[in-house]
Parts: structure tokens; sequence; C-alpha cells
């Protein structure tokens, strides 16, 4: 078992017990009586709540990116160099922030940088992409590079 399970584990623990010991009037009785008893318990409870959703948010992380280990390229292809930019002898590359669906299928390409006369080159190929099946939705970065090859 992962560290980060266990803690998830001991806090979620620490929490039910706590709710379980304020419903059989442990706490709440002692409360009554002495105010900074039960504002350093709800306190300490909140504390506890608050980690114990920052790390299922961290499991729930680390299992995505276990999971997209896992993902793989099935089918690639390679973008067409556009004439007019091969002509110019315009070379870099083309980012995109992209979402693949969990078909594996690319859903939508937002441009984060690129030359203007290859992004739509960059774009086509890109749509064309088939990923392994996810049971999820992923969020990545694609990245092209056009290079030129040199001309004998």
């Amino acid at each position: 078992m992962s560290a980060v399970v266990a803690i998830s584990v001991v806090l979620g623990l620490t929490v039910l017990l706590f709710v379980y010991l304020l419903a059989v009037g442990k706490l709440y009785d002692r409360s009554l009586v002495d105010s900074q008893f039960r504002r350093r318990y709800l306190t300490g409870a909140l504390v506890a709540l608050l980690l114990w959703q920052f790390v299922n948010g961290l499991i729930k992380r680390h299992e995505q990116r276990e999971m997209l280990a896992h993902m793989s390229l099935v089918r690639r292809i390679d973008p067409v160099y556009p004439p007019l930019a091969r002509q110019a002898r315009i070379e870099g590359m083309v980012q995109f922030d992209a979402v693949i669906n969990a078909s594996g299928r690319v859903e939508k390409l937002d441009l984060i940088s690129g030359h203007p006369m290859l992004i739509a080159a960059a774009k086509d190929a890109i749509f064309q992409w088939q990923y392994s099946e996810l049971p999820f939705r992923v969020h990545t970065v694609i990245q092209i590079n056009f290079v030129l090859k040199p001309t004998l």
C-alpha cells in the first residue's frame, strides 16, 4: 500500500471517529462546558477533512498519471509540409493543448504556439491520430516539429 493511500485511510478514519463521538454525545456534552474544547475539536475535524480531500485528490491524479503511462498512440499521421512554407524555408514547432476523449480520438485542439503557415497542416494531421482507449478524457500537450530535409 502506498504512503498516500495509507495517509488517506488514517485521515478518513479520524474524521469518521470524530463524527461518531459527536453523534454519541461524548464530545457534545463537554463542548457545552468548554467552548475552547469545542473549537479545538471542530478545527481539528475541519483540518482532517481538508487534508483527506487533498490526499484523495492526490490519489486520483496519481491514478490518472498511471493510466496515461499506458496510453499509447495507435495511429499517427504525419503532417503534409505546406508547399508555401517549404518554399519559404519555414521550420518550427507547433504546440497544441489537446483533449483526447475516452475512445482515443482527438476531440479538441487549442493552439499554444507555432508559425501561422504550419498550424493548419499540424491540426489536420493530429485530428487523424488515434490513441488507445482510456476510461476518461485526457488533457495533454501535443507538439509537432516541422523540419526541412537538406537538399543535395
